[in-house]
């Protein structure tokens, strides 16, 4: 099963303590990347957030954000007059000397940090308990659209590596007959010699230059890491880093291949094949 790494998710709870807008949202990575923007009032809690995020989604950039309108029944804060006053009095006094007219409103005023105070109490263990659920739940849904996008790629993906098993295949069906016209033209071009001993020479020269081009070994190879690339996607969870590098393997052998070959359909072929795995290494990118 693939995870998509991009995906978000929004939720939007009213309670006694205000209305909060939890959202999340993920993109590619190479590794497990948290940004979290919460209010202030909430930054204590911000490591056990993160240990949250961590608990669910293990790589990608994770973006979270809680948007809070405190309020509700219960008067969980003060306002902080004596504060307030000093910035009265400091913008008031930076008013005249710039000589502007406006006022110093009341909303600009309540607006600045630390005006609005929150009580201990305010921020109860059950607050910490409805943020967590509601997290949690906002995870999963972010989770579940990870996951749908997850099954179109792997789906993608698995139709791709059918289709350069099935050329592997076609190669190695090929080869042969390949290699014994290669022989035949090398040994037409060399029949003229008399030599009997020259001629064994000749003849050895034939089979390594064959060897040469025969890829045999570098298709068991491929056939070994399409075996190990299948097997990874068959799991509960697949890696993509593993699944790339199983890629990058697969497309050594691959240039290996077409570096040795000789023969055009072959080499289209092979040509085919670098285009598939070029897709497949590109859409990985994109698997948690």
């Amino acid at each position: 099963m693939f995870i998509s790494m991009t995906g978000s998710a929004t939720k939007k709870v009213s309670s006694k303590w205000g209305d909060f807008t939890f959202v999340l949202s993920s993109f590619n990575h190479r590794f497990l990347e948290i940004n979290t923007h919460i209010p202030n009032e909430l930054r204590s809690g911000e490591v056990d957030i993160q240990k949250l995020i961590r608990s669910k989604i293990s790589r990608g950039q994770v973006n979270f954000h809680i948007e809070w309108e405190p309020g509700g029944k219960e008067e969980g804060f003060h306002i902080n007059t004596a504060l307030l006053e000093n910035y009265y009095k400091s913008l008031d006094e930076a008013r005249k000397k710039l000589g502007l007219q406006e006022e110093v409103s009341f909303s600009l005023l309540m607006q600045l940090p630390d005006v609005i105070v929150h009580k201990k109490t305010f921020l109860s263990p059950n607050l910490w308990s409805f943020l967590n659920k509601n997290i949690s739940i906002t995870l999963n849904e972010l989770n579940e659209v990870r996951k749908k996008e997850g099954a179109e790629l792997h789906k993608d993906i698995n139709q791709r590596v059918n289709i350069i098993s099935k050329i592997i295949q076609e190669i190695k069906t090929v080869l042969p007959t390949i290699i014994k016209e290669y022989k035949g033209k090398l040994e037409q071009k060399l029949s003229p010699v008399t030599s009997n001993g020259l001629r064994e020479k000749i003849a050895q020269e034939v089979m390594v230059q064959a060897g040469k081009i025969d890829i045999t070994e570098e298709m068991i190879r491929v056939y070994s890491h399409l075996k190990m690339f299948i097997e990874e996607m068959k799991k509960k969870l697949s890696s993509g880093k593993r699944l790339d590098f199983i890629s990058q393997e697969m497309l050594r052998e691959i240039n290996t291949m077409g570096s040795k070959i000789c023969s055009a359909d072959i080499s289209s072929k092979i040509i085919y094949v670098k285009t598939e795995l070029d897709k497949i290494r590109e859409q990985l990118r994109n698997v948690e």
